[in-house]
């Protein structure tokens, strides 16, 4: 049976970028900003009083970014914030990306969410 892709589609994709704005916002001590009303740039998905944060949900993640980070994570210490740092070449190097873990950042820059600690790396429990 070939996929659909009509409303029920969408509607299932909706929902699953909405439930995670919420997540991520609650993680982070802020508010999901609905996008009716909303044009492209004009506000952030989260509204918060010191992060202006983008949420972008995807299926699949690049797997050179995840080695990356993974990368980053192994050779840590407890007392090192794992991140990996993407740069585009030709790009000023202070224009490159900083990519960490949600629940590294949270456990470094603060929000109320409970954190367990497994193999030097940081996880949201629940």
């Amino acid at each position: 049976m070939p996929p659909v892709v009509g409303k029920e589609r969408w509607c299932m994709s909706d929902k699953r970028w909405k439930a995670t704005e919420r997540r991520i916002a609650a993680l982070l001590g802020g508010r999901r900003v609905p996008v009716s009303g909303r044009g492209r740039g004009d506000a952030p998905d989260i509204a918060h009083p010191w992060l202006s944060i983008e949420i972008k949900d995807r299926a699949v993640l690049p797997l050179w970014l995840l080695d990356a980070l993974d990368q980053a994570e192994r050779s840590a210490t407890p007392a090192q914030l794992p991140l990996a740092v993407l740069h585009r070449a030709g790009d000023r190097h202070d224009a490159a990306l900083v990519v960490l873990r949600l629940a590294d950042f949270v456990a470094w820059f603060g929000a109320d969410i409970p954190l367990s600690r497994t193999n030097n790396m940081i996880y949201p429990r629940g």
